[in-house]
């Protein structure tokens, strides 16, 4: 898949490179935050990435709609 920003292909390659079941905190998603549990995996020729909730639902992006990732635990912590 081509993408146009350089920075989408980046994560795109980035995901390529993640084992199935990586623990991921958060999507951020056309700009809002998507919680989910696990990477599962993505398809390169369709750039579709598949997430993991804390349900087991199965989430699926558009790799060019992904904004960012954040990786670790994204709860808030009580001060």
């Amino acid at each position: 898949m081509t993408l146009g920003n350089t920075g989408k292909s980046a994560i795109l390659q980035m995901l390529i490179k993640l084992p199935p079941n990586y623990p991921v905190g958060m999507v951020f998603l056309n700009g809002e935050e998507v919680p989910v549990f696990l990477f599962s995996n993505v398809n390169p020729e369709t750039g579709i990435a598949y997430f993991i909730d804390e349900e087991g639902q199965t989430l699926m992006m558009d790799v060019s709609s992904i904004d960012g990732i954040a990786f670790g635990d994204t709860e808030d912590e009580e001060c």
